[in-house]
Parts: C-alpha cells; structure tokens; sequence
C-alpha cells in the first residue's frame, strides 16, 4: 500500500533520503490541499543537510511566522546559525527558547550559550621548544672561497657554528562576530629563540594585527593588517608592516582550497642593511586540502615570494612546491611534509660574477601521544631536514637537521 505523501516526506526526512524530498515536496505542492508547514520545514531540514545554509533558514523563518509558538524548528533554526557561524542570531534564538525549554533541551541550549561565548573570547596558544643546532649561523661548511681568481680562507666566525636553547611562542587571538557573518579578528603574539651558550643569535618578534573576516559553514574570507618589530640579539633588527589577504572555500565533503596573498614592506635599522634590504616582499600561495571523516588528511601547496630590495643582487623570485600527510587518533597522531623551493636572484653578486640560483629541499615531521599531556600541554618529536644547493657553494650551500621536542597549548 502507497503511503499518503506526506507520510512518505516524513518518511524520507526520518530516514535522510535528501535526494528523495524535491520530488516528493513537487508533488505535495501540487496538491489542493497542503500544509504549509511541513511543507517549509521539510526543505529546512534539505537545504541544511545539503550545506545551503541560508535557503534553510528562510524556510524556518517562513516556517515560525506561521507558527511561532514551536520549539524544535525554532532550535533547529538556532543550530544553523551556529554552524554557519552567525553567533548573534543564534544567541538571540537560543535565548528565546530559555523561556520555554526545560530538561536535556535546556542543558543543550546552555552548552551552546557557552560555546558562542567561548568561541569570541581571547584564545591563548603556548609553545616552547627545545633547540639544538649545529649552524645556527646558517653558514657555509666550504672553508675556503675564491673571489676574482684569489682563494680566500675564512674565519672561525664565519664557519657554522652550534647553539642550544629554547624556541618560544605566544599568542592571543579574538574573533568578534559583529552582526551576520562579519566578524573582527585582532592577534597580538610574541615569539623568539634564546640560546643559552650562543646569545648573539637571539631572536624575538613581536607581532600585532587587526582584520576584518567574513566567515560563513563554506567560505572564510579574510583582509589582514599586521606590524612586526624583530630584535636580534639585545638590539632591533627590523620592523615590517603590510596586508594578508586569505581565502578558504570548502569545495565539498572532502575538498578544501586555500589562497593567500600578502604585501610586506621591510624597514632595517642598521643603515647600511637599509640601504641593501630595505623594501617588498610579495607573495602569492594556493593550497589544495583532502581530508576524510576519520583520521587522514593531505595537501598540497604552490607558493611564489618575490622581493623586490633596494640591492638588485639581493632581490629575488622564489618558486615552492610542497606536499603533505597527516594522521590522526584519539589517542595520536603523526604528519610528515616535503617542500622544495627554487630561487633566483635577480642580478650579479656582489663578490661574484654572476647572478645566485638556490636550490632548497627541506623535510619535517611530527609524532605524539595524547596519554603524554599533562594539564592540556601535549609534547611532540619532530625531526626537521634542510638542505640548500647553491651556485655560490662557498656562501650558501647548506644543510641542517634537527630532532627536537615541543610542547604546546591551546587554551
């Protein structure tokens, strides 16, 4: 026997057949007779299982200007607001509901209260590491260098030398929604590296921006000014300023796709770096994201920096390429990536005749164990590989790796 359509859409929602309910909620419309409200309801419950957020919540205003004295579409509609990120309607509507709900509808309205108040809070993030390197000075290991046809011996000093200390970073980060899907987003973050048996090679950053973003459960969309002081050693090195601009946009269950742009002026307090590496530095990087519903996720990434400095010889357009694993448990987790990064420069060095190329290959991993934290700070293995192939050998060919630990939070 053939159920009445409506049973059928009831059915069909009951049981999530979305690809059912058009054709259903097609003929149901053509009836004489139909009811409004399921009829609203039921393409509610399609358009937000489909990810069409907004259809949705139209459908459940249409749906509670008829009928405002119900509860689970009111809820149901407060929820969508939460997923697609509009945390003022869905305080609003979870409000509304406080007057009316009771027991386990009201404990979850409760946690969904405080997670919109969680969410737009000041976010801390604490990292420290340990470090250990054997060319902190990112130098050369070739001892001697010919410079116009004369071999030239160099100095202890300019030989790569070790250093081990601690790497540290913190952050403070608040995302305030404003009305909608517009949203502030201010982060002010202090990081840099003490070594405790080669201080001259500390480093610290400071570092301030305010941006707007628009953010919606498919698209994130970001503008980003930001200022940057760098100190090395105990004196300032260099302040920088410029504009982040960022894109994410979910192209289905398992896709993301990422893009970046950014412009940065670099500004050297010493004179004679100014008058060398003052200027732009621009980049342009797009990122591919699969990620599956349980544990794995894989990306990647193409990047192009161009610096544009006042010394032509220093300028540069850098191509990368990278490609990444990771995979995650409850209880751990592991990630690994590969990069390459091709340089050239754009004019003659200035001790020799003819113009620099790089080539960098650089390799990082990570492992942890969840049962290792401790009051939510979670240590990690790392291993970090480097190595630079240059035409100016003697100067720039390189190679570091690294194993180390960290431990971090994210409050």
């Amino acid at each position: 026997m053939t159920l009445p359509i409506d049973s059928q859409i009831q059915s069909a929602i009951l049981q999530q057949q979305w690809a059912l309910l058009p054709r259903l909620l097609r003929q149901y419309q053509q009836q004489g007779h139909y009811d409004p409200a399921l009829y609203h309801y039921a393409l509610a419950a399609y358009y937000f299982n489909t990810l069409q957020y907004d259809k949705a919540i139209l459908h459940y205003q249409t749906l509670l200007d008829l009928h405002p004295e119900v509860i689970y579409p009111r809820f149901d509609m407060a929820v969508i607001f939460f997923e697609n990120y509009q945390y003022l309607q869905a305080k609003q509507q979870f409000e509304r509901l406080m007057l009316k709900a009771d027991g386990k509808l009201k404990t979850l309205i409760e946690a969904y209260l405080q997670e919109i108040k969680h969410r737009q809070q000041w976010q801390p993030y604490v990292n420290f590491q340990y470090v250990k390197t054997d060319n902190v000075n990112n130098a050369s290991s070739e001892r001697e260098i010919t410079i116009n046809g004369k071999p030239l011996v160099k100095d202890e000093e300019s030989l790569p030398q070790s250093a081990q200390g601690v790497r540290y970073a913190f952050e403070l980060e608040r995302i305030k929604n404003i009305t909608g899907n517009h949203f502030w987003q201010t982060t002010l973050g202090y990081n840099g590296v003490y070594y405790w048996d080669n201080q001259y090679y500390n480093e610290q950053t400071l570092h301030f921006s305010l941006g707007y973003m628009w953010r919606d459960a498919l698209f994130v969309g970001k503008i980003i000014p930001f200022v940057e002081q760098n100190w090395f050693g105990v004196h300032r090195y260099n302040h920088q300023f410029g504009v982040k601009l960022f894109s994410q946009i979910q192209l289905s269950e398992h896709w993301l796709w990422q893009n970046r742009l950014a412009n940065m002026r670099k500004h050297y307090a010493d004179t004679s770096l100014a008058d060398r590496y003052n200027g732009n530095e621009n980049t342009v990087s797009t990122t591919i994201i699969w990620q599956d519903n349980t544990h794995w996720q894989s990306w990647l990434n193409l990047e192009l920096v161009s610096d544009r400095l006042k010394e032509k010889s220093s300028s540069s357009l850098k191509w990368a390429s990278g490609f990444g694993i990771a995979y995650y448990q409850k209880q751990w987790g592991t990630q690994i990536n590969v990069r390459y990064i091709d340089r050239h420069f754009a004019d003659h060095h200035y001790l020799m005749h003819l113009k620099r190329h790089d080539r960098e290959y650089q390799l990082n991993g990570a492992i942890w164990y969840q049962k290792l934290s401790w009051r939510g700070f979670l240590p990690k293995l790392h291993i970090r590989y480097q190595r630079i192939n240059s035409n100016i050998p003697a100067l720039y060919s390189r190679k570091n790796q690294e194993l180390f630990f960290t431990i971090e939070k994210q409050f």
